[in-house]
């Protein structure tokens, strides 16, 4: 199970591992510039070139660390701050750095040719006002300059706790090449714009796990866990079909519960849109248990034929507690539907294998396969069974 760190939790976390006296929080800044510069050079080898911008606050102090240690391996490294470092640890890790820091009001187009590699130290999950164009502005430059761009924490105008952008004159388009983050992801790494914008995200352990079990024993539901799927199921963005519609096929009244979990499950997995298409007698049952799907009345072939013309429909479940009678009126359609080449899943290929489960009362099974590249929440297959399990 992945927990989500706001903010405030995550300073609480901190806060609770410096007590004792035995880490400082200059030893904790110095554990994540380690751990961004590990990941770095594990993603570029290098020894190669690099820009680091970094801002006033700690997540800068982090950022010198970074260029230091980058430094130190033998990269050629320059470094941008936007004001003077604030909070004394950062003081002290600015004090460490030997080279060169320039205001990032002085960054000229050229400073970024040959692609360096970038490193965004700027804002963390302190921002607390909208980031001006002058400051996001040198990432958007980066990034059409095709340099890579590294996000220490999480990217600079992105809110740690929403997701949201807070950043004036717009934004930027692409998302980060790489994010690292200290102990736990925040919600603005998966939420909103955030949830785009990060690109992958790396976790690195700074020595807050002992902190952080107390304050999830403490604070129980008050911890968000992380419940969506990740990689290309995630839906991140887009229009609802542009992640597939899922039609599940159910039984009459009494008879829903396996379609309803199937319908669940699609939604889970990341379908845009999931349909129930069940009898008229069984709405209400099915509309009562049901959230975030939507309910077709469908008691008959006919009725199905309407259905299946919607070309939006991706991909078919069909038996999930849908009887051997109601299958048996259904299937015909669902068979020339697909042999057609037209509704229901637009599917290439079908394959229909009848046989008998040897459960009880000996009932007839069947099993259809709907062959298509990218279905539903990117699936290559889809499977049910009329009058009992797949």
């Amino acid at each position: 199970m992945t927990h989500l760190l706001t903010s405030a939790q995550m300073r609480a976390v901190e806060r609770a591992t410096m007590a004792d006296g035995r880490v400082t929080g200059a030893d904790l800044m110095e554990r994540a510039g380690a751990a961004v510069t590990d990941r770095i050079m594990a993603r570029w080898p290098g020894p190669g070139r690099a820009v680091v911008f970094c801002g006033p606050g700690n997540n800068g102090g982090d950022g010198y660390v970074v260029a230091r240690r980058l430094a130190r391996a033998g990269w050629q490294v320059r470094v941008w701050a936007v004001a003077d470092s604030i909070p004394p640890d950062a003081r002290a890790a600015r004090d460490t750095w030997a080279g060169a820091v320039a205001p990032l009001a002085a960054l000229d187009p050229s400073d970024l040719d040959g692609s360096p590699l970038v490193v965004d130290a700027i804002l963390g999950t302190g921002l607390r006002r909208p980031v001006q164009q002058p400051v996001w502005g040198v990432l958007a430059l980066a990034q059409d300059r095709g340099c890579a761009v590294v996000a220490v924490d999480i990217l600079t105008g992105i809110c740690a706790d929403s997701g949201r952008v807070r950043s004036e004159g717009g934004y930027l388009v692409r998302p980060a090449d790489l994010t690292v983050t200290f102990d736990s992801p925040r919600p603005g790494h998966v939420l909103d714009a955030g949830g785009r914008l990060t690109g992958p995200l790396q976790v690195a352990d700074i020595g807050t796990g002992r902190a952080r079990a107390t304050l999830l024993q403490a604070e129980g539901e008050g911890v968000a866990t992380l419940a969506r799927p990740s990689g290309a199921v995630g839906k991140a963005g887009g229009h609802k079909f542009d992640h597939g519609h899922l039609l599940v096929l159910g039984g009459g009244a009494g008879q829903g519960g396996a379609a309803r979990l199937a319908a669940r499950g699609g939604l889970r997995i990341g379908a845009g849109l999931v349909t129930l298409a069940c009898p008229p007698d069984a709405m209400a049952e099915n509309a009562a248990r049901l959230d975030a799907v939507m309910l077709r009345p469908v008691g008959d072939a006919g009725a199905l034929a309407s259905v299946l013309g919607d070309r939006r429909i991706t991909a078919l479940c069909l038996g999930p507690g849908l009887g051997v009678d109601r299958a048996a009126a259904l299937l015909p359609e669902v068979l020339g539907t697909a042999g057609a080449g037209g509704g229901a899943c637009g599917a290439r290929t079908l394959r229909c294998d009848y046989g008998r489960w040897g459960g009880a009362c000996g009932a007839r099974t069947l099993r259809c396969d709907y062959g298509r590249g990218g279905g539903a929440c990117g699936t290559a297959s889809h499977h049910g069974a009329a009058g009992g399990r797949a």
